[in-house]
């Protein structure tokens, strides 16, 4: 469930799965490996629908990283 897009999780919704459903994932895959817990692990199915990823303070990364899953994950238009 970790790493479903907000299309999969809620398919009563009818979005199209695409592949922006594989940049979602790719996302959490490099949150995962930078903070070693998934961006929704706390929140379940509400917190994937509404987008919400909070970034630990330690260990601390390059903006440009935390910016790029940021990104990963924020962009569903």
């Amino acid at each position: 469930m970790a790493y479903r897009s907000p299309e999969m999780v809620d398919l009563y919704m009818e979005k199209w799965i695409d592949e922006k459903a594989d940049v979602w994932a790719l996302g959490c895959i490099l949150y995962k490996l930078a903070y070693f817990v998934t961006p929704f692990e706390d929140g379940g199915r509400l917190k994937i629908l509404n987008v919400k990823v909070d970034f630990p303070d330690a260990p601390r990364f390059s903006n440009e990283l935390i910016s790029m899953i940021s990104k990963l994950v924020k962009n569903r238009s």
